[in-house]
């Protein structure tokens, strides 16, 4: 039975997930709502007004303060300025402490002149509800449309939204706070080596970065073995680095096999001095030797000791990924973007899958399936995503996808731009 309402009109059938970040907590609401995330901010839309003001907004974040929260009261003013009224709510329907509040705030004033020619009501009405778990908080809001009252049946649906809410026992740290640590446990056990924190979620372990993605990654699915996870991988490297010059400038024929390609953003922090190759979509085509637990890149430095360019070291990088892919088949899941349109992804995270794009024989695998012409999504190292059509319902549902919780990573942004993969090759896609 489809419930009826002059707000919104709920649909028959099962609700969607809504995954948070890190695997934090998950959540469900109607299908046909529109979910955008952006890194800890959640947005769900109803169906037709995703350009308006979101049904519910879901920010989240790690707070290791230890103060729970009859401890520390929101500042409502801070929250929503310009306050008329706030008051403090029953609990909803959830077994997570969590308390509610409920106000009304006023917009601010357009001043001057153009007051006269822009008239506009001044008060809204707002529904906060603030949940915590740990050193886990995560707050919601909704709000009215300006000089309008709350309406029943939005806090309603909000609050059979946020009632399907459910934290993970033993929530993930966030990427900052397992970096923060992982420093901790360098200097424990390795006190004779400076290391601090380094760019683009490493660690530098005296003349050494050591990349922290993989670890994270496999930790986000153990968070209970930090320390065993975590420790190898710096112990292997800091053993390279007693090797001295061997280590340093290891010799070309040794590594050879581990030069593989790895797409990175213009912006990206990184080694100073390491090789970058321009791309397009304002992205790069650096080279890494693929360490069993981490991976570095290749200087300029280096590669004057190999006495190699970077020509070679594209033919060299591909070749190898090459390799990897005959060896070891990569696996896509082919989904539904929309009722009408499939969507072609990974089946597994790895930080060179977006890598794959540069592989011809990869490309032409995925133009079998998809057709001659096809859209790629490029938002992070590990995952893409590729549709067959140019239709701006099916552009319009890959960018939100881009953006939503189903295609959570560890690993940095990339681009939001989408990509046309022809038998010409890779271009970047102009609407």
């Amino acid at each position: 039975m489809v419930q009826e309402s002059a707000f919104y009109a709920q649909p028959d059938g099962p609700w969607q997930e809504c995954v948070g970040p890190a695997n934090w907590f998950t959540l469900e609401c109607p299908d046909d709502l529109v979910i955008e995330q952006c890194e800890s901010l959640i947005r769900i839309f109803l169906p037709g007004d995703v350009a308006g003001k979101p049904l519910l907004s879901i920010e989240v974040w790690w707070d290791e303060t230890g103060m729970e929260l009859p401890e520390n009261p929101p500042n409502l003013g801070v929250l929503f300025p310009r306050l008329v009224l706030g008051k403090s709510l029953p609990a909803i329907g959830i077994n997570i402490p969590h308390d509610v509040h409920s106000g009304t705030s006023q917009q601010a004033q357009i001043q001057g002149w153009r007051s006269v020619l822009i008239p506009r009501k001044s008060c809204y009405q707002w529904r906060l509800w603030r949940f915590r778990q740990g050193s886990l908080c995560i707050a919601a809001v909704t709000t009215s449309a300006d000089g309008d009252a709350l309406s029943d049946q939005q806090v309603a649906l909000c609050c059979q939204i946020l009632e399907t809410l459910e934290v993970s026992d033993a929530p993930a740290w966030p990427p900052d706070v397992f970096q923060r640590r992982a420093l901790e446990l360098a200097r424990k056990h390795f006190p004779l080596l400076n290391s601090r924190i380094s760019a683009s979620f490493t660690l530098r372990l005296g003349e050494s970065e050591v990349s922290l993605s993989s670890m994270y990654r496999l930790y986000l699915q153990q968070t209970d073995s930090f320390r065993q996870i975590v420790l190898p991988g710096l112990t292997s490297m800091v053993r390279m680095q007693e090797l001295g010059s061997r280590f340093q400038n290891p010799c070309f024929n040794d590594v050879q096999h581990q030069i593989l390609p790895v797409i990175v953003r213009d912006s990206t922090s990184g080694p100073e001095d390491r090789i970058l190759l321009p791309w397009l979509a304002n992205l790069s085509i650096g080279f890494v030797i693929d360490e069993e637990d981490t991976y570095r890149f290749v200087t300029h430095r280096l590669a004057n000791v190999w006495k190699t360019d970077q020509e070679q070291l594209y033919e060299i990088g591909i070749a190898n990924l090459d390799q990897q892919v005959r060896n070891s088949p990569p696996r896509f899941t082919l989904g539904d973007l929309t009722d009408e349109f499939p969507v072609l992804e990974p089946v597994s995270r790895s930080p060179y899958n977006s890598s794959l794009i540069l592989l011809p024989s990869v490309r032409d695998l995925i133009r079998t399936h998809l057709g001659q012409q096809v859209i790629v999504s490029l938002p992070s190292r590990d995952c893409f995503s590729v549709i067959s059509s140019r239709d701006q319902g099916s552009l319009t549902a890959l960018r939100q996808r881009q953006n939503s919780g189903q295609l959570q990573s560890v690993e940095e942004r990339l681009t939001d731009q989408l990509l046309l993969l022809s038998a010409d090759g890779v271009s970047e896609l102009h609407d």
